[in-house]
C-alpha cells in the first residue's frame, strides 16, 4: 500500500471549505467564531512543530493562575 500524500491546503482554502459546511442561515458571528477556530488550530500546530509544548506532567504540577492560596 502506497500513502498519498496531498499538497498542502492554503488557509484560504480551508476558511473557505469551512464556511461552507455551516448552514445558510449563519451569521457574521458563528462564521467570525469558525475563522477563530482554525486559527487556533493552526496556531497549536505551529507551535508543537517548533517543539513549544509541556507535558501533561509538567502542566498538571503548575498551579493555576486564578486560584490563590
Amino acid at each position: 500500500m502506497v500513502a498519498r500524500c496531498s499538497p498542502p491546503v492554503s488557509a484560504k482554502e480551508r476558511i473557505l471549505r469551512a464556511v461552507r459546511r455551516l448552514h445558510d442561515e449563519a451569521d457574521f458571528w458563528a462564521i467570525a467564531e469558525e475563522i477563530a477556530f482554525l486559527a487556533a488550530l493552526d496556531r497549536g500546530k505551529q507551535d508543537t512543530e517548533a517543539g513549544r509544548v509541556v507535558s501533561n506532567e509538567a502542566a498538571e504540577k503548575t498551579p493555576e493562575p486564578w486560584i490563590s492560596t
